[in-house]
């Protein structure tokens, strides 16, 4: 609050919270399921292609170590690749995958790792979405904790790429991305969208001060010296014909017709929803697994609020006894929730 002109304000606090490492509880399960019977888990593959054949997919991959290539049969198969979904997709030459198309949008942050400046902002604060702008998530100032140190975030300021993937991305990616029937649907997109376009080139092309002057709308005082602007992820933006032009910064489940394989599309599939997009995902494709006693049985173990309709008041015992186990396994008090 220091150097900001006095003058009324209003905020909302809420007591207490936790962060979840989720890098490290995806690293846990991986673990656990390569421990199960008839489960392998294999890494440093690159997937490069899907194909069809009457019984099962092959699965195409190089060793990326090695340059090793070799294919992998499957009955069903997810794709939860990111960025890299929309190619994969569309080597799989599934009819309902005719004309979906992908837009990547990279974003960037400014990061300060100074203790005295850190130690003073235990906070996350959300500023308004300018009205100018395209809602790709309102500018906040996060205290994060990253490997191991604490750190300041403040963004995301977005940036335009060709690349889908960060680390092992290509500037083709996006060219080689275009088929005679999406491009229609890329080209409906950019009309449609003029103002996303401007501001995403906008947005690229500002200077660190610019920047700078953002950040200072929330940390009056901030020194340029002590930021230094990141790249972050990107996001590709999955445009369909069906959506005629119109972008959703969304995640949804995309399922071939005979349910042998689904994918995960959309802006940002965030770690908080990827059990629901697991149920969505064995609801839609593998219904026969939920099917018995004992599945329903076990799925209310795992998740005790499964197929409950919390809305109804009868289940607020329910609720109130969860919130209380849950509270226990992180650690919380009630005043902390």
């Amino acid at each position: 609050m220091e150097g900001r002109p006095a003058a009324p304000v209003a905020a909302t606090r809420v007591d207490g919270g936790t962060e979840l490492h989720y890098g490290l509880l995806a690293r846990q399960l991986l673990e656990w399921l390569g421990g199960q019977e008839g489960c392998v888990v294999e890494t440093g593959r690159r997937v490069t292609a899907l194909r069809r054949d009457e019984e099962a997919w092959r699965v195409r991959m190089t060793d990326v170590a090695t340059g090793e290539r070799m294919t992998h049969r499957a009955r069903f198969v997810f794709v939860g690749a990111g960025g890299g979904s929309l190619p994969l997709l569309q080597s799989t030459g599934l009819p309902e995958a005719a004309g979906l198309g992908g837009f990547p949008i990279g974003g960037q942050w400014l990061v300060c790792d100074d203790p005295a400046i850190v130690s003073r902002h235990v906070a996350k604060v959300y500023g308004a979405t300018p009205p100018s702008s395209p809602s790709l998530g309102a500018p906040h100032l996060d205290l994060r904790r990253l490997d191991g140190r604490p750190q300041l975030l403040f963004g995301p300021f977005a940036s335009w790429t060709t690349r889908f993937l960060k680390q092992t991305g290509r500037w083709t990616d996006l060219p080689w991305s275009l088929r005679p029937d999406n491009v229609g649907t890329l080209l409906r997109t950019a009309v449609r969208n003029r103002p996303l376009v401007r501001y995403l080139i906008a947005e690229g092309l500002q200077r660190m001060e610019r920047r700078m002057d953002a950040l200072r709308l929330f940390y009056p005082r901030a020194r340029t010296a002590d930021w230094r602007l990141v790249e972050a992820g990107i996001r590709v933006q999955t445009l369909k014909p069906s959506d005629r032009g119109t972008v959703s910064f969304g995640t949804e489940v995309f399922a071939a017709r005979d349910r042998s394989l689904a994918a995960l599309l959309g802006a940002s599939p965030g770690a908080s929803v990827s059990v629901n997009i697991a149920l969505q995902t064995i609801r839609t494709c593998l219904p026969h697994l939920l099917g018995s006693g004992e599945a329903r049985a076990r799925m209310s173990k795992m998740i005790p609020m499964y197929d409950v309709d919390l809305a109804q008041p009868a289940q607020a015992g329910l609720y109130e006894r969860c919130a209380r186990e849950a509270d226990g396994v992180l650690g919380l008090t009630r005043g902390d929730r």
